[in-house]
């Protein structure tokens, strides 16, 4: 792809099909890189700059110096420890960050994501192209545990997450697995690596709809029958907000419609373990072993409180 003149933002639209491999000659290189940049953004205002381009003296000017660009380049195109060094930089960026350059950074990652879904519905008979299918799966599922872990560090990454439309953008990641499982594959290194995407999938969806002060005695507070779509203040926590959007959006619905298209019900095993992860969303204790539910807990008593009853909807 041309290299955009300077000044002029990288449009990831623009840039080469992903080819993510298992290692590059340049991965320790741009790893050691990524060490220390980690070091430099941990700076309140490392990413800033002060006058730039004629401004007064002593503003402070957000600055693009092209780091989201090469962090983009470890995730889509280099090896696996490359990938991890990209990701880390942009966790330890958006950890702490409360700022416009969270929701960039955000934005950044959905849109990566997203560029990995354009790739899986281009059509190709290259083979080199095909065995680099779940290395994409793989590194995508990193993409979902960096966000979860932001989601859980970060409570204002909950609403930037909605905002940059996260939620569409991981059922349009599970539709693009559609048929990927099937009775003949069912065991297969990319059936594997898609149902980990799906487990990363579910687990981001449970920490941006969690409490984080949620204590070990929980009432359903955000029932269905009991919230209505006009209960909550534009001061609701963030992750009541996601709860809200979920439901009023229909995500449950087509969420359960793009598993199912997975070809999940050609296996029974991977059918109970969707079960489980819906079922967890709902209340961890709700979850089956064996086709029964867990009696560990027979000391908690018989009622099961519900953290989210919306989740229900990928039960039924």
């Amino acid at each position: 792809a041309d290299l955009p003149d300077e000044g002029e933002d990288v449009l990831i639209s623009n840039l080469p099909r992903p080819s993510p491999a298992d290692s590059t000659n340049v991965d320790d290189i741009f790893s050691s890189l990524c060490r220390v940049l980690k070091v430099v953004v941990r700076h309140p205002r490392a990413r800033s700059v002060i006058g730039e381009r004629g401004s007064a003296a002593g503003d402070i000017i957000h600055c693009d110096s092209g780091l989201n660009t090469l962090l983009m380049v470890g995730i889509l195109y280099l090896g696996d420890s490359a990938s991890r060094g990209s990701l880390d930089v942009f966790e330890t960026m958006m950890a702490k960050s409360h700022d416009g350059l969270l929701q960039r950074d955000m934005k950044y990652l959905i849109d990566i994501l997203h560029k990995f879904a354009d790739s899986a519905s281009e059509p190709t008979t290259e083979e080199n192209v095909k065995s680099s299918d779940q290395l994409a799966i793989s590194r995508q599922g990193t993409i979902l545990d960096l966000l979860k872990s932001i989601l859980a560090t970060n409570e204002s990454s909950q609403e930037v997450f909605r905002v940059c439309c996260g939620f569409e953008c991981v059922v349009r990641l599970i539709f693009c697995l559609e048929g990927i499982i099937s009775v003949e594959n069912s065991n297969s290194e990319i059936a594997t690596a898609a149902m980990k995407l799906l487990k990363s999938a579910f687990a981001l969806l449970a920490t941006a709809t969690g409490d984080k002060g949620e204590k070990n005695s929980l009432t359903p507070s955000m029932s269905i029958d009991v919230l209505s779509d006009h209960s909550m203040s534009s001061t609701a926590l963030p992750y009541a907000a996601n709860l809200l959007y979920l439901r009023s959006n229909g995500f449950y619905v087509e969420f359960a419609s793009a598993i199912a298209a997975m070809g999940i019900f050609s296996d029974i095993s991977h059918a109970r373990s969707v079960m489980n992860l819906a079922l967890e969303l709902i209340h961890p204790r709700l979850v089956l072993t064996d086709g029964k539910r867990s009696n560990a807990d027979k000391g908690a008593g018989d009622n099961v409180p519900i953290r989210n009853a919306d989740a229900t909807r990928l039960v039924l």
